[in-house]
């Protein structure tokens, strides 16, 4: 007698067990426990083969984020979740407002079935994409604008993260004045800390604390308030003076620094007439200290001190502020005339010429200056204006 039996195999296809002596059951049972093993690999065989089918799906190479996101969905089918928090919110963001949340866990969180609203009263307001997630330690910045998601964030209101359960994962509310325009309110220290404003929005990353203003060096600033970070005037290259931060933290405020020689110091206009007036221009954006700087005219010869009423040797302490004028009277501050025919030499507080001007007879009769002030060229000019700008 044929005895023929149908045993589903492996993937869904059936096999055929065939018996010609209904006796023979030792042989049949040892077969069939053979045939079952073989089942069992060629199963386990086939769902390793949908895993790896689904992670290639989502541009995986060996469906592990696949299987990670299978056991998500089974956690969160049975109630269980991922847990994350809200991070740091920026009220008035530019160009949109938005919020940030941010995963602590080892592993990435999906947020396809995850809900924010600016309601708590109406929990699934707003789904997260389908694609978002926050991978492991990471970040997730979801923008907000009335296309979409329909609603941005107020002055004074709250967000609220939920579950698919609608359970409540997280929330945050602040008031009018906790994120002005070019702050955020986030999280100090980050991830774990109370809220609080933060001058430098970092959406995407972690979030810094105090900012610009508190008299700390935070982030990519340069200074803070009086903290310099140890640098001064001096170690900037100047000779003294009181270096600053600007208002931004960006930069140091260098204009009160005193720079100690500089060739943008020039003899802007001399007169041979009356009381042999000498002018300096400063072309600089801030204070020069003149200290150790002297002038001295033609008669003058380093080499022959019998020529020393010829030099004039600054006070200890002149400055010369930015874009303004000194000016030098005869027998009130030099002792030596100007001829008709002349010259005058500037040195610097190295002993230096760092300017110079020669003039034929006359020429400096009213007056011998530069136009336009600073400039490169000397002229004759109709009237004498020292102290004030040159006119031709």
């Amino acid at each position: 007698m044929m005895i023929e039996k149908h045993h589903p195999g492996p993937c869904g296809q059936t096999s055929h067990l065939r018996s010609s002596h209904p006796r023979s059951s030792h042989l049949r049972f040892l077969f069939v426990f053979v045939l079952l093993a073989i089942v069992g690999y060629g199963m386990s065989a086939c769902n390793n083969g949908e895993n790896l089918d689904r992670g290639a799906a989502l541009g995986r190479q060996d469906g592990q984020d696949a299987a990670q996101d299978d056991s998500q969905d089974a956690a969160q089918d049975a109630g269980v979740f991922p847990h994350f928090v809200l991070n740091e919110i920026a009220a008035e963001g530019e160009p949109k407002d938005w919020f940030e949340l941010y995963n602590p866990a080892d592993e990435a969180i999906g947020l396809s079935r995850y809900t924010y609203t600016d309601d708590f009263a109406d929990p699934g307001k707003a789904l997260f994409p389908p694609s978002a997630r926050i991978e492991a330690h990471g970040y997730y910045v979801q923008y907000l604008d009335d296309a979409s998601p329909g609603f941005k964030l107020g002055v004074d209101e709250e967000i609220s993260i939920f579950d698919p359960a609608l359970e409540l994962v997280d929330m945050v509310d602040w008031k009018d004045g906790d994120s002005p325009a070019g702050t955020s309110f986030g999280r100090i220290p980050n991830g774990t800390g109370t809220f609080a404003t933060l001058a430098l929005p970092t959406p995407g990353a972690e979030n810094v604390a105090g900012g610009c203003g508190n008299g700390q060096i935070d982030g990519d600033e340069t200074c803070d308030a009086d903290d310099l970070g140890e640098q001064t005037c001096a170690s900037l290259g100047f000779e003294s003076g009181e270096l600053a931060c600007v208002d931004d933290c960006t930069d140091f405020d260098r204009s009160d620094c005193v720079v100690a020689a500089s060739r943008m110091i020039v003899i802007n206009e001399v007169t041979s007439d009356d009381d042999d007036r000498i002018e300096l221009y400063n072309e600089e954006d801030r204070p020069v200290l003149l200290s150790g700087w002297a002038l001295a005219d033609d008669g003058y010869d380093a080499l022959d001190p019998s020529t020393a009423d010829h030099l004039y040797a600054f006070a200890e302490g002149t400055t010369i502020l930015g874009h303004s004028f000194v000016v030098l009277v005869r027998d009130v501050d030099h002792i030596f005339g100007l001829g008709k025919t002349d010259g005058l030499r500037l040195y610097d507080d190295a002993g230096l010429v760092v300017d110079e001007v020669h003039w034929s007879e006359d020429a400096a009769s009213p007056s011998y200056c530069r136009i336009p002030d600073g400039g490169l060229n000397f002229a004759t000019c109709s009237e004498q204006t020292f102290g004030q700008q040159n006119v031709p």
